[in-house]
């Protein structure tokens, strides 16, 4: 299988310009004759002729590499619907690769680029039983739709159709199909939704990374290196540099770009360390937040019951001093505990104010009472002057 690139997706084919070819010779393969890609330009709507153009010439887009942008300018030409632009719509990558005589693998970086610009988004891919992957469907976004002219534009009018409408639906061949990846590509890589950018230099940077421009000299034209070297790796240079950390604080210049390129190439799941230490972050910060609520709410109880006596259905009888919480059993027994460790005896003194059933069976206290004590300690005496008696008499009890 062979095929042939007429240039881009919105030129038409030309035989000659100076006396000599126009497009570039068709791309053989496999001994088969070429197959041209078709070139309807002229029978496109005018709007989405329109917005092909910018992609090209708009300010929003122009920072893009020219692959990406004919990528972008493929999706619209085959993907974009025309009546309602902001739908769902999905192409076979195959059909992208073979209009512009691309690989697949390239074009699968160029849809990276693409949403990591924030123009287009991508569902996430399920996988089939088959253990193949499902292409997910696009989106194309306001920002993108702004940049080529279609937002806010009404476009359900009646317009008379033409050719290009079923052409291009043959041509485009618009299914959703599965196994359609090359193995040797990143086909589970996940995608990260929009990205926020920042204007540095004239150029979009993504502003997770911009400080490493702005503070730590490095040129934009490093950082967008360093990026695709990452998305060629399989990473996501924001989760290389959160990964490292402060490690990247005293690294300027060449050292930072040099030490970044060697991270980039190792093979750990950046991501996975990322979400790991943001996993471990979160718990941390939920216990410390459980913790607060916790210390906040023996206050309050402490602050409602100081000074008072309240008894329940039990026999029990608490009461709450300036250091403790004193609980006296049924039987007489007094315990005390700390305010800091009588959370539960203050919840259940709290209920049995309100007039409700324990909630739980609380602690046993800490703090042992005087009469306990006491009679450990005669038992452990006798214990010990028995034995003395035993061994004076020539045995052992």
């Amino acid at each position: 299988m062979s095929y042939r690139f007429d240039g881009l997706p919105i030129a038409r084919r030309t035989t000659t310009c100076g006396g000599a070819p126009h497009s570039p010779a068709p791309v053989e393969s496999d001994g088969s004759q070429p197959k041209t890609v078709r070139c309807d330009a002229g029978r496109l709507p005018e709007r989405i002729l329109r917005a092909i153009a910018l992609v090209y010439e708009s300010d929003g887009v122009r920072a893009l590499h020219i692959t990406s942008r004919q990528v972008l300018a493929t999706l619209i030409r085959f993907a974009l619907n025309q009546k309602d632009p902001t739908s769902l719509a999905f192409i076979k990558k195959a059909t992208i690769a073979r209009h512009l005589a691309i690989s697949e693998a390239t074009v699968y970086r160029a849809l990276g680029a693409l949403e990591d610009a924030g123009l287009i988004e991508r569902e996430r891919q399920q996988r089939t039983r088959a253990q193949l992957e499902v292409v997910g469907r696009i989106a194309f976004t306001a920002k993108l739709l702004q940049c080529i002219g279609l937002a806010g534009r009404e476009l359900g009018y009646p317009e008379p159709r033409t050719g290009s409408d079923e052409s291009r639906s043959c041509s485009a061949c618009l299914a959703p199909v599965s196994g359609v990846n090359n193995p040797k590509q990143s086909s589970t890589k996940k995608h990260s939704g929009p990205r926020a950018f920042v204007q540095i230099h004239d150029r979009a940077v993504p502003i997770d990374l911009a400080p490493l421009v702005r503070d730590q000299e490095l040129t934009t034209s490093a950082l967008f290196l360093l990026m695709r070297l990452a998305r060629e790796a399989g990473h996501r240079l924001s989760d290389v540099v959160s990964a490292a950390g402060h490690v990247l604080g005293p690294l300027r210049g060449r050292e930072l770009f040099a030490y970044l390129k060697s991270l980039v190439g190792k093979p750990i799941d950046y991501g996975h360390v990322v979400r790991t230490r943001k996993a471990q972050e979160d718990e941390r910060r939920a216990t410390a937040a459980q913790a607060a609520q916790d210390r906040l709410e023996v206050a309050q109880l402490i602050e409602r019951y100081r000074g008072r006596r309240v008894s329940a259905p039990d026999g029990r009888i608490y009461e709450v001093d300036s250091a403790s919480i004193v609980i006296t059993e049924a039987n007489g027994r007094r315990n005390s505990l700390g305010h800091d460790q009588a959370r539960a005896w203050l919840i259940e003194m709290d209920r049995a104010a309100a007039g409700l059933s324990p909630a739980f069976p609380p602690p046993r206290s800490t703090k042992r009472s005087s009469s306990a004590m006491a009679d450990a300690a005669i038992q452990r005496l006798r214990k010990l002057v028995g034995c003395q008696t035993g061994l004076s008499r020539g045995f052992v009890p």
